[in-house]
């Protein structure tokens, strides 16, 4: 399962493991617990460790655009981010896995 590993926004000593919902080469979509107290729009989020899949980790700060409710089953919120300033490793990386996921489900969809 994709993961961030992020510092609350707020709370400097809160690690949090967030799932990634969502990913672009320009941010991604994280979940955000209802036990977690909300994080501030706006602020950057430095360092954030993005694990992908086995082959796929690299670090980027996140600015965080949005917070979106989602069902009430859900339990939490999406959070927007936005990448700031993303390393061209990075971004190399994330277009590898990116085309990757592309192709797995064209073949899934053709078969």
């Amino acid at each position: 399962m994709p993961v961030a590993r992020v510092r609350h926004t707020d709370i400097a000593e809160m690690q949090l493991t967030l799932r990634v919902l969502d990913v672009s080469i320009g941010g991604c979509a994280l979940f955000l617990p209802d036990d977690v107290p909300p994080m501030q729009v706006g602020g950057v989020i430095n360092q954030v460790q993005i694990d992908l899949d086995a082959d796929t980790r690299f670090h980027v700060n996140l600015r965080l655009q949005h917070v979106t409710s989602l069902n009430n089953e859900s339990r939490g919120v999406r959070l927007g981010c936005e990448f700031v300033r993303a390393e061209p490793n990075a971004l190399r990386a994330l277009q590898r896995f990116i085309d990757l996921t592309q192709k797995r489900g064209k073949l899934l969809s053709i078969g």
